[in-house]
């Protein structure tokens, strides 16, 4: 699972404290990562209680996960003030991918990251609405470029991760 494995990187090189994931769907990612604070946002969960208690005793990192089960746009507005308090080491968007949505979820994100944190963003080619010169294509002719998913990441606060 490659945004897991970026992601679990990353919180390892910055000893992130705090982890958000807006877009959890299943848990995919969210369940695996192990990070001390883990904030889980998206309108409509799609997990069990039962779910949570076996990831639970698979990652024990899960043992202080806060659920706001509530859209991207209302976490950041009725939890600014405790977002803020703490900060954000690490942000993954995977939410509602429309080109506006996802970069009010980056921004917010970035407001709130704390020095030396970074912001994650899944790109989905085919639900972007981009415009096609900055669409991604191919230099194959013939070839498409790949429908999937790509992590990237859009923006870190202090120093870089790499030099």
């Amino acid at each position: 699972m490659e945004r897991l494995n970026i992601i679990q990187t990353v919180v390892e090189m910055t000893r992130a404290k705090t982890y958000l994931e807006i877009g959890v769907a299943s848990g995919a990612v969210f369940f695996r990562v192990k990070a001390r604070s883990k904030i889980a946002v998206d309108p409509r969960f799609e997990f069990s209680t039962m779910k949570q208690i076996r990831y639970l005793i698979k990652n024990p990192w899960n043992v202080t996960n806060k659920y706001y089960e509530m859209t991207s746009d209302e976490y950041f507005q009725n939890e600014g003030a405790n977002v803020e308090r703490r900060g954000l080491d690490v942000a993954f968007v995977d939410g509602l991918h429309t080109f506006e949505q996802s970069l009010r979820d980056v921004s917010n994100c970035l407001r709130y990251l704390n020095q030396g944190g970074s912001s994650f963003c899944t790109i989905a080619i085919r639900r972007l609405k981009l415009p096609p010169s900055l669409r991604p294509h191919s230099t194959t002719p013939g070839k498409r470029t790949s429908p999937g998913g790509r992590v990237i990441g859009v923006g870190t606060r202090g120093k870089p991760l790499c030099t």
